[in-house]
């Protein structure tokens, strides 16, 4: 029997709060309230999850490519290992987000909070950081263009190369 797709807010709300691998793709979960649940290894790939609260969740290992993000809540979230190609993270809240090793190539994060994201060894070829706020975030051994960051608001970052950056805005 297929898994019905709709019917995660009502389990959630009825307590259910591991929904570790399950197939979403597609799924649209936009503006509800998902804090402290685990969808580590799920597929979100093409997910609607615009406006939700994921405040603590785990999506370890998940697949969210191509994703709408669109002004979530991930503060505290753990997307170590996550796979974000093209998703799109315009101002989302990742605050003290754990994105070690994800893969977040051509995301948009623009205007995006990352103030003190854990994104060592993230893999952010093509990303648009355009105007996001990555105060205190942690780039140590990423994989990115720093041109891509010179529209980024960089306070107390520390850049791949282990220098720790501040430029005004």
């Amino acid at each position: 029997m297929a898994e019905d797709k709709t019917d995660i807010p009502k389990r959630y709300a009825q307590g259910q709060r591991s929904f570790m691998g399950i197939d979403l793709e597609a799924c649209n979960l936009g503006l509800q309230n998902l804090a402290h649940a685990s969808f580590a290894k799920a597929n979100l790939t093409n997910a609607i999850l615009h406006g939700a609260t994921f405040i603590g969740t785990s999506f370890q290992q998940a697949n969210l490519q191509a994703a709408g993000l669109i002004s979530a809540n991930l503060s505290g979230a753990n997307l170590k290992e996550a796979n974000l190609t093209n998703a799109l993270l315009t101002t989302a809240n990742l605050t003290g987000a754990d994105l070690r090793s994800s893969i977040l190539c051509r995301a948009v994060l623009t205007d995006a909070i990352l103030q003190g994201a854990n994104l060592r060894d993230a893999d952010l070829r093509e990303t648009d950081f355009k105007n996001a706020d990555l105060t205190g975030a942690d780039l140590s051994g990423a994989k990115v263009n720093l041109k891509n960051l010179e529209d980024a608001i960089l306070n107390e970052t520390i850049f791949p190369d282990g220098r720790i950056v501040s430029l005004e805005q």
